[in-house]
């Protein structure tokens, strides 16, 4: 599950020394996931309609971060 924005995000990503500000950089959305995204990844997984055949798989909701490894 990706890093997601939180009340007090703004607060600690101003205190931080930028570091999830440059992680969200890297996304390809350029920006932190909404909990209601992280949130429709568990629905989907956890709803029997939607994933009754999927097994053992991971879902990676980081906005297209490990995309980018290899392009840096």
């Amino acid at each position: 599950v990706g890093t997601f924005r939180r009340m007090l995000d703004s607060c600690l990503l101003t205190m931080a020394s930028g570091g999830l500000l440059r992680y969200a950089e890297k996304t390809l959305f350029k920006r932190l996931a909404e909990p209601a995204e992280i949130a429709s990844a568990i629905y989907f997984l956890a709803d029997k309609e939607q994933s009754s055949y999927i097994t053992g798989q991971a879902l990676v909701v980081d906005g297209g971060a490990l995309a980018r490894l290899g392009t840096e």
